[in-house]
């Protein structure tokens, strides 16, 4: 069973770059989403991918990190849908 691998991110973090490195890690658009606000240029953004493995989690989590995550959540036997 899949997990979720969620992150809080803050105003000034690229959402469009997370979501390029995410894909550039093999991911589908199906397999992640990123929840923003109607003013999503001056607030901060949730994301979420679906981890179907350890490894992939060590990668995303790298990716969340590099991109100035505040705070993730793992949320077990879990799917995007």
């Amino acid at each position: 069973m899949s997990s979720i691998l969620a992150g809080l991110f803050g105003p000034h973090s690229d959402y469009k770059k997370l979501e390029k490195e995410i894909e550039d890690l093999g991911f589908l658009d199906s397999e992640y989403i990123v929840y923003l606000s109607d003013d999503h240029h001056n607030s901060q953004y949730l994301a979420s991918v679906e981890i179907k493995n350890k490894d992939l989690a060590d990668k995303v989590r790298h990716i969340f990190n590099e991109n100035h995550v505040h705070k993730t959540y793992l949320f077990e036997n879990m799917s995007i849908d």
